[in-house]
Order: C-alpha cells, then structure tokens, then sequence
C-alpha cells in the first residue's frame, strides 16, 4: 500500500512537472511570436499578453504540488531546523497539516467562484477565454498541493520515510531538509 502511494505521487509530480514546463513553454513561445510580429511584421498579437499571463497562472498553480511533495515551500524554518529530530519532525508536521488545511479551505472558497464564472460564462476581454478556466486553476493546483502533502505525511506516519522527501533527516542545527 505504501510502495503505491508513494509512486502515485511521484507520477502525479512528474505529470505536473511536465504540465507546468510545457505550459511556460507556450508562454515563452507565444511571447517570441508577439516580439517577432511587433519587429519585423510591425503587427502584434492581441491577446498574447493576456494568454501568457493564463498560462503563467496555470503552471504556478499546478507545480505548487510537486513544490510542496518535495516539502519545498518557503518557510520560516531557522528556528525548526535548530530543534532536535523528535520535536522538529513534530514541529514539521505540524505545519505540513497546516499546509493541507489551508490548501483544503482555499479549494472549498474558490470553487464557488469558479462555478458562478462558469455559469455567467464571463470572458476575458483580449483573448475571449471563459475566466472559469484560468481561475480554476486556483481550487485544482491547493487541491493537489493538499492532496500530495497528504500522502507525504501518511508515508511518513506509516513510517516509509522521513517526513521531507528526498533521503534522511539533516542533522540538528544544519538548517538543510
């Protein structure tokens, strides 16, 4: 069960990892179209910017998971990394459940803005994109950030490894996870 979990989420990570590449290459792409229109055809795009912002939006949202399986959101650890193994994995776990929750509370408040979005099919005014789309990404991206921490923290209860993924715990003091 835990071997299952475990490599669940690593796909999902890499399927996300792939995702938020491939989307900031569309931007990097659309964005090279609209400079080389705008100076060598003198005609740009006009909803690039708007789309590339979509795009940007979509791909921070989604690597958010992969960042917080690898447990490696910013935090204010320089008090934690000095604590003993014991109450510092405490201390982690903590947080990490703290994580999941908030992630969990911001899914259950976006979701009904998405669904009113939807349901208005309101628009973006460059590009004619329905908004439910981009905002989406909010309530789908904590969704899987919560998710993942989730399963990160399961494995670490079952004992199938140390609460941070990515080999043993550091040293007390190091301030390295």
């Amino acid at each position: 069960m835990k071997d299952r979990i475990r490599r669940a989420a690593e796909g999902l990570v890499s399927a996300l990892k792939i995702a938020a590449g491939a989307l900031l290459a569309a931007s990097v792409a659309i964005n090279f179209a609209n400079i080389a229109g705008r100076y060598f055809f003198r005609v740009s795009i006009p909803w690039a910017e708007e789309v590339m912002l979509f795009l940007i939006i979509a791909s921070v949202f989604l690597a958010c998971g992969a960042v917080a399986w690898s447990g490696g959101q910013i935090r204010m650890d320089a008090f934690v990394s000095s604590l003993p193994r014991r109450p510092r994995r405490i201390v982690e776990a903590a947080s990490d459940i703290a994580l999941a929750a908030t992630g969990l509370l911001m899914v259950y408040l976006a979701s009904p803005v998405v669904s009113m979005l939807f349901e208005y099919d309101q628009r973006s005014s460059g590009a004619d994109v329905p908004l439910f789309i981009p905002q989406s990404m909010l309530p789908i991206g904590f969704g899987l950030m919560a998710a993942l921490v989730a399963a990160r923290l399961s494995l670490a209860c079952a004992g199938a490894g140390p609460v941070r993924p990515g080999g043993a715990e550091p040293p007390a003091g190091t301030g390295r996870h």
